[in-house]
């Protein structure tokens, strides 16, 4: 599969009275794309017996822009800022010859946010923000049919956009100069789901009703000593389809993480990363159940010079057994392993 991606971004922002106006334009397209698969027939020495070649996608092409408006204002002595804003998109995406023959939609959208930041304290800050926005199945998703790393997969020209409402909220708090924490929640609707399914041994596409994504997060920071920095993360997320209540694909199972950084002096440095991730036992479509799992890294980096550095770094240090996703046919993460680096800079 090949294909040629540009994009444009053009930005203006001006001083309006005691607040801030942003607005612009961007576009990106995709063009060119072309996917060919190969079928191969061998026998039992290797020889190639049959070779056929389908073209699935010939000449596709994916263009969109949209314009915004973004304005930005404090009040209360910057203990309370506001952003609001709002966008227009437009996305076309056209696709000629290949399996499914000549075809074209087109697409238009209008997404904004809105942003509130009180500051009670100067150590202490809280945000509410709402997101409405929409996302265009890609190319693939529309028009590729063929075999791909996960089976064959037939793509769906009549997909539509996702459309999503998003309702964040943010605490943010210094406990003193050397510790930091923060927590978050988010709950997102999103319609019109672009669902991967399968049906038989083969991979196709749909949008599936409306699906709810709601989490937690939870991080720390704290330097005990100078030169050494700990941090700590816990993450939680739960995802429906509201139809028939199932599970959504996609959603992580909960995890922590743990991070140790220390200089004992100023040309030695090393770095420990834990992190623990529990059993996954709602998998969405095409997925399965995961058992839980932890991998420890650690890295370890000396200055020669200014300009040289060695780095010594060592992954999966317990030689864990786990996937890289819940996908069925995802491939097993990989085992332990040691590498050495070299940088230099001059």
């Amino acid at each position: 599969m090949e294909a040629n991606d540009a994009s444009l971004r053009v930005v203006a922002t001006s001083r309006v009275g005691p607040g801030t106006l942003r607005f612009g334009f961007d576009g990106h397209s995709r063009f060119g794309l072309e996917a060919t698969g190969v079928r191969r027939s061998i026998d039992a020495s290797g020889e190639t017996l049959l070779r056929e070649t389908e073209l699935s996608i010939a000449d596709a092409r994916r263009v969109g822009g949209g314009v915004f408006v973004e304005a930005e204002r404090s009040f209360a002595s910057d203990r309370a800022q506001v952003v609001a804003g709002l966008r227009g998109d437009v996305v076309e995406s056209r696709n000629r010859g290949g399996f499914f023959g000549d075809l074209q939609a087109s697409r238009g959208a209008l997404s904004g946010l809105f942003a509130l930041t009180l500051r009670p304290m100067e150590s202490v800050s809280g945000t509410l923000q709402y997101v409405r926005g929409f996302r265009e199945p890609t190319l693939s998703d529309r028009y590729f049919r063929g075999v791909s790393g996960r089976g064959f997969v037939a793509g769906n020209p009549e997909l539509e956009p996702e459309k999503s409402d998003q309702f964040d909220v943010a605490l943010r708090a210094a406990l003193s100069e050397r510790a930091s924490v923060a927590a978050y929640g988010y709950l997102y609707r999103i319609r019109d789901v672009v669902e991967r399914f399968r049906e038989g041994p083969d991979f196709r596409f749909r949008n599936r009703g409306e699906q709810e994504v709601r989490g937690a997060e939870l991080e720390a920071g704290w330097n005990p000593v100078e030169r050494l920095e700990l941090s700590a993360g816990l993450s939680w997320a739960r995802g429906r389809v509201l139809d028939d209540d199932s599970f959504s694909a996609d959603v992580p199972a909960p995890s922590a993480v743990l991070t140790a950084r220390h200089t004992p002096f100023e040309r030695f440095w090393w770095r420990l990363r834990a992190r623990i991730v529990a059993r996954d036992d709602e998998p969405g479509p095409t997925e399965v159940e995961t058992p839980a799992y932890e991998l420890v890294n650690l890295s370890a980096g000396f200055a020669v010079t200014k300009a040289f550095e060695v780095v010594l770094s060592g992954s999966n240090l317990l030689d864990e057994s786990y996937s890289l996703s819940a996908d069925e046919d995802a491939p097993p993460g990989p085992g332990r392993g040691v590498g050495l680096a070299l940088h230099a800079s001059w």
